[in-house]
């Protein structure tokens, strides 16, 4: 053992403290791991005597079971935890139980885990077999109540018991336990099979509430149980990840500026407070639907994330910005009187019933564009703010122009303004803050939350005239995938292209279509030049549209870089010199006047 190795103190004051040990009486503060397990119905130890406690603080583990890191932190979370809830490691076999409290003393001894598990110790009372006489039930139960009770006087020990549930089997050491843990006095670990868990623990109304069982062999590299995967994991399993696991610009961030604090999207299985804590790193949001998480760290420790189980990938949250006669030139007016004069099926199309979600820089709530035919109702069904600045209108300009196209009613000119679909409902998803910018994290949040309200709503369509750069691989790129999200949720997913068609010096450009424009499942548009003509002969690209092929890649195992080159834009649609709703004193307008009409004295028209 260690102690005895210590050449200062005496052989006598060696043997004492031995005996003291073994008496369960303990130095300093130590989390004691007791793992000897009682064969049911013996009188003695099977084929076993104590010998001494074994200080296990910093060995590692065999490395012949290895444990999901998952498991590893859920267990320090709990541990380092305030609300008095004890693990229970339930494995059926006893190495994968032991290697858990390896790795658990492995990260004490580090220093990197929470504080209050900081300058503690993990002690093993080790068996040893041989000549040493062996002890009867008795007597190692008594040395087992010996531990519980200088346990509870110290107050900050952890025990690991894989002994528990036999433990727990008595009523009186039940209760004993009980109280202790009830009281603050004592945490422990828990070991065993599910079955013993259940017939201990599980059927007992105050032990429940005391002790989360962790099972730590059917936990995969997502921390997901294997026979119950989520949804997420479905998609992600329908939809693998490809490449290295971190962004190339947060790479070169984490090697150029490792202490700058950056905000990421992770995706995959969410972080643990333990792993959180060891990084220095703080969860903004968490977004389930999208198996991603929101995180603030740095750079330098962002990449190291990605050594964690189940970490699918890692990137930056970049900024969002806006990207930005039309029924006649885009024939939605053909349409519309092909289905009224049709005798079969005589519908118009408008939009009716159907939700448009708009994710942009909010709308104007009061505007007469959004109120339906005849009436002072708004077709706004619902508004919600995804900046932090807390309101849901528009003082940016964007997102009302863009809504105005999409969906507005035209009162101007006889009507020379209608939006395409004038009846639908629009869901004002406010991702852009009052100077138009945004971030990859407010975009997520709003498609995390259409995920789990579009049938509120029914949202059909969501249109994003806002985007990133596109850096990932659509394979990898968290914007690609929450698209791909809902289109397999059977919603419309309309994505820009960008403005990057052209330098300031007017010449083209090609290849730098935005996020999530360089996902294939959803339909990308660029702009036309209507050049205010009805008639589409003339109309030609805008300069400034973004084209493709699309830039985006990954880096396979080899270093190289791998480019998605997908075609795109689909189409192109009016998108030069348009004239729709425009919001009430907004930013655009302000810094440049000449882009009011001039159509309407209203404000509100």
């Amino acid at each position: 053992m260690v102690l005895h190795q210590r050449k200062r103190f005496s052989q006598l004051l060696k043997t004492s403290l031995v005996f003291c040990l073994i008496l369960g009486i303990f130095v300093g503060d130590i989390v004691v791991a007791v793992g000897s397990s009682p064969a049911t119905g013996s009188k003695r130890v099977s084929g076993a005597s104590v010998e001494y406690f074994a200080d296990i603080t910093g060995t590692l583990p065999s490395g012949s079971a290895p444990i999901a890191q998952l498991a590893v932190d859920r267990l320090i979370e709990l541990l380092a935890g305030s609300k008095g809830i004890n693990p229970f490691i339930e494995a059926e076999s006893g190495v994968l139980r032991l290697a858990a409290v390896q790795e658990v003393a492995r990260l004490v001894s580090s220093g990197n885990g929470p504080a209050s598990l900081r300058n503690k110790r993990v002690w093993m009372l080790r068996e040893a077999t041989g000549t040493n006489r062996a002890l009867s039930s008795r007597e190692f139960w008594s040395r087992v109540d010996q531990v519980l009770t200088q346990a509870s006087a110290r107050g900050n020990v952890i025990l690991y018991l894989d002994v528990l549930p036999n433990l727990l089997s008595d009523n009186g050491r039940a209760q004993k336990i009980t109280t202790l843990l009830q009281a603050g006095r004592l945490q422990l670990i828990g070991g065993g099979t599910r079955a013993e868990f259940d017939q201990t623990i599980g059927g007992n109304g105050l032990l429940a509430k005391l002790f989360a069982p962790i099972d730590i062999e059917s936990i995969d590299g997502l921390g997901v149980p294997v026979n119950g995967a989520n949804a997420a994991d479905g998609f992600d399993k329908a939809n693998p990840f490809i490449g290295e696991k971190v962004s190339s610009d947060l790479r070169d961030l984490a090697r150029d500026s490792s202490d700058k604090k950056v905000t990421i999207v992770v995706q995959g299985a969410p972080l643990s407070a333990s792993v959180l804590h060891r990084f220095g790193a703080r969860e903004v949001q968490r977004l389930s639907n999208l198996n991603a998480t929101i995180v603030e760290v740095r750079a330098g420790a962002a990449a190291r994330l990605a050594e964690m189980s189940g970490v699918r990938f890692l990137s930056l949250d970049h900024p969002a910005q806006a990207a930005g006669h039309v029924t006649t030139t885009s024939g939605t007016d053909a349409a519309r009187s092909a289905m009224i004069s049709s005798p079969i099926n005589p519908l118009s199309l408008d939009g009716t019933g159907v939700g448009i979600a708009v994710v942009d820089s909010g709308l104007d709530l009061d505007h007469v564009a959004f109120r339906r035919a005849y009436t002072t109702t708004s077709r706004i069904v619902y508004s919600r703010d995804f900046t932090g600045e807390g309101r849901v209108d528009d003082p940016y300009g964007h997102g009302t122009h863009v809504a105005g196209l999409a969906a507005g009613s035209s009162t101007v000119n006889s009507g020379s303004y209608l939006g395409v679909a004038p009846g639908a409902n629009l869901i004002n998803l406010r991702v852009l803050d009052r100077e138009g910018i945004g971030s990859t994290a407010s975009l997520l949040s709003a498609l995390d939350w259409v995920l789990t309200n579009h049938a509120t709503y029914n949202i059909r369509v969501v249109n994003m005239s806002v985007g990133t750069l596109a850096v990932d691989s659509y394979r990898n790129d968290p914007l690609c995938r929450a698209v791909r999200h809902l289109v397999d949720a059977g919603i419309f997913v309309v994505a820009a292209a960008g403005n990057n068609g052209r330098t300031n010096e007017g010449r083209k450009l090609y290849g730098l279509i935005h996020a999530p424009g360089n996902e294939p499942s959803a339909l990308t548009v660029g702009a036309a030049n209507t050049f205010q003509t009805d008639n589409r002969l003339d109309d030609g690209v805008t300069t400034y549209s973004s084209r493709g092929p699309t830039r985006s890649h990954y880096r396979d195992e080899a270093g190289v870089l791998r480019f998605d080159n997908l075609l795109k834009p689909e189409l192109v649609a009016p998108g030069n010199k348009l004239i729709a709703a425009e919001s009430d004193n907004n930013l655009l307008v302000t810094q440049h006047p000449e882009l009011d009409a001039g159509v309407s004295q209203s404000q509100n028209r």
